[in-house]
C-alpha cells in the first residue's frame, strides 16, 4: 500500500537513529560518571562534572521515553523533546555559571521545566496504553493523568510561591505523589491481564493499529481516512457487492 509503504519506514528509520545515538550517548556519560567517582577528588570541577554527566543521563532517559514506539497522544513526543532539551540547556548553565543562582528567573525556569518534564515522561509512558477500551484501565489512567498533573502542577507552585508551602500542602503532595505512584504501576500490570475484547472473532493487533495512528498523524488527517486511502489503493481488494438500489432495472 503507497500511503504506509512511503511514510512508516521513514518513521521507522528516524526513531530508531534517534533511539540509537541517546543510548550510545547514555552508555558514554555512565562511563564517564563512573570514572569521576572511582578517581581523584571531588573538586569543584569534577563536582561540576558529575553534575552534567546525571543532567545529561536524565535528559537522555526522558528522550528514549518520548521516542517509546507506538505512541497515541500525538503533541506528546515532539513536546516532551522540547521541553526536556530547554531543561538540559538551563540546567547546564545552572551547573556552569557560579554566578547564575543569583538569577532567581534563571533558576526558578530550569526547576519548573525539570518538573513539567518529570511529568511529561511519566504521562508519555502511561500513554502507551492509551488504546485500551477496558474500563479499569480506561478510567485508571485518567485518574493517573489528572493525580500526576496536580502532584507536578503544586511541585511547580512551590518553585515560584514558596510561601505556599505548609503542613497541610506537604501532606497534600505526598498523598497526591502516593496515589499517582500507585496509579503509574498498577494500571500497567492490570493491563496486562485485562485484556481487550476480541472484534469479529479476531484478535486485537494494537502494534498495527498505533502504526496506522501515527501515519495518520504524519499525515495530518484522520485514522478513517487514511484507512478509505490504503483500501481505495490496494489492488488485490474485492470489488463491493452492489447494493438493491445499484443494480440495473431496479
Amino acid at each position: 500500500m503507497d500511503i504506509r509503504t512511503a511514510v512508516m519506514p521513514k518513521l521507522r528509520s528516524i526513531r530508531r537513529a534517534s533511539i540509537i545515538t541517546l543510548t550510545v550517548g547514555l552508555t558514554l556519560t555512565a562511563i564517564v560518571g563512573i570514572a569521576m567517582i572511582l578517581t581523584g577528588d571531588f573538586d569543584e570541577t569534577r563536582t561540576r562534572i558529575l553534575g552534567t554527566t546525571a543532567l545529561v543521563g536524565s535528559f537522555g532517559v526522558a528522550a528514549l521515553a518520548h521516542l517509546a514506539p507506538a505512541r497515541r497522544v500525538r503533541w506528546s513526543p515532539s513536546v516532551g523533546l522540547y521541553e526536556a532539551g530547554l531543561a538540559l540547556i538551563l540546567g547546564l548553565i545552572c551547573i556552569w555559571n557560579a554566578d547564575v543562582w543569583q538569577w532567581e528567573f534563571v533558576w526558578k525556569t530550569f526547576l519548573i521545566a525539570a518538573i513539567l518534564s518529570a511529568a511529561l515522561v511519566n504521562i508519555n509512558l502511561l500513554a502507551l496504553l492509551g488504546g485500551r477500551t477496558r474500563p479499569f484501565v480506561k478510567y485508571g489512567l485518567r485518574t493517573t493523568y489528572a493525580t500526576i498533573g496536580l502532584l507536578y502542577g503544586m511541585g511547580a507552585l512551590i518553585v515560584i510561591t514558596p510561601d505556599v508551602w505548609s503542613e497541610g500542602y506537604a501532606r497534600a503532595m505526598a498523598v497526591l505523589w502516593i496515589l499517582a505512584a500507585l496509579g503509574t504501576i498498577v494500571v500497567p500490570v492490570t493491563a496486562l491481564f485485562l485484556r481487550d475484547p476480541v472484534a469479529d472473532g479476531l484478535p486485537v493487533m494494537p502494534t498495527l493499529d498505533e502504526e496506522i495512528l501515527q501515519t495518520a498523524a504524519a499525515l495530518g488527517i484522520s485514522r478513517d481516512e487514511l484507512m478509505q486511502r490504503l483500501l481505495a489503493s490496494d489492488p488485490d481488494r474485492p470489488a463491493p457487492v452492489p447494493t438493491t438500489e445499484q443494480l440495473p432495472g431496479t
